[in-house]
């Protein structure tokens, strides 16, 4: 959810267009890792790929169940309901981070996981979850709270190995965004959404006006610092990326990804590896 975002695969390009940021996305997982209360089934570890070594066995291994990909227990999660007291999360992690949350109760974000690329972005994120949820911490966690099932089975198929997690958190602990426009922030990109009942032709032509004068000024400043790019620029910029947290204007059909600041064992309800 993903990994460009602390955890995200994300394919990081140029400024996208409407139709493109509109379009259906394959799910990404998170930064550093979440697990907790595993389905009590034991199953044999498969041999492990040829020509590699096969993992040191580890005693939680037996308390993991496996499973392909096409018979992952997923839960129905493309129209949730974000009004809830608790949601539904869905997310990756590795077996390390799995048996980090089995031994110590809970999995805390920790900064060094995620990609050096995108510190930028996922310190401007780490902000916005200060400002916005009554938890803290030096890092964040990101998950699926919307996505299809062919969304999620796409990233499960280029996660084999890893355990894929079904947890059940307290809204108030979750900030949700818009994932496709969150590749603005990852490129240090201006956000320029849809205005109320705005039609595509008009959004295109406006898009052009808005998007080439802020890259008249922005295109010098693409390999430099954040912090030192001019401070108007840097807040205009920042000030358009804030429209991915407005969840009323995100279309239905568009994912979004969830990030928190750790997870408990008390909050899953399953646990899989992806075999």
């Amino acid at each position: 959810m993903p990994e460009a975002a602390a955890g995200h695969r994300l394919a990081v390009g140029g400024p996208p267009r409407r139709a493109a940021s509109r379009a259906p996305h394959p799910v990404a997982s998170v930064a550093a890792g979440t697990m907790a209360r595993v389905d009590e089934e034991t199953e044999d570890p498969t041999a492990a790929p040829q020509r590699r070594a096969a993992p040191t066995a580890h005693p939680d291994d037996a308390r993991l169940p496996r499973r392909p990909v096409g018979l992952l227990p997923l839960p129905r999660i493309a129209r949730p309901d974000l009004a809830s007291p608790h949601l539904t999360l869905v997310t990756l992690q590795s077996r390390d981070a799995y048996r980090t949350l089995l031994h110590d109760g809970v999995l805390r974000a920790r900064p060094e996981h995620g990609e050096p690329g995108f510190r930028e972005a996922y310190t401007w994120m780490g902000a916005r979850m200060r400002d916005r949820l009554p938890t803290d911490g030096d890092g964040m966690l990101w998950a699926w709270a919307r996505a299809t099932r062919r969304a999620l089975l796409q990233h499960a198929r280029q996660a084999r190995g890893e355990v894929l997690v079904v947890a059940r958190v307290a809204r108030e602990r979750v900030l949700l965004s818009d994932y496709l426009d969150w590749h603005q922030v990852l490129n240090r990109s201006l956000n320029v959404v849809p205005l109320p009942g705005e039609r595509d032709d008009a959004w295109e032509r406006r898009f052009e006006t808005v998007y080439e004068a802020w890259a008249s000024e922005a295109d010098a400043y693409r390999d430099v610092a954040w912090d030192a790019w001019p401070r108007e620029l840097r807040a205009t910029t920042e000030t358009s990326w804030d429209a991915i947290f407005d969840l009323d204007a995100v279309p239905t059909t568009r994912p979004l990804q969830a990030t928190v600041h750790e997870l408990a064992v008390t909050d899953v309800v399953r646990a899989v590896q992806v075999s």
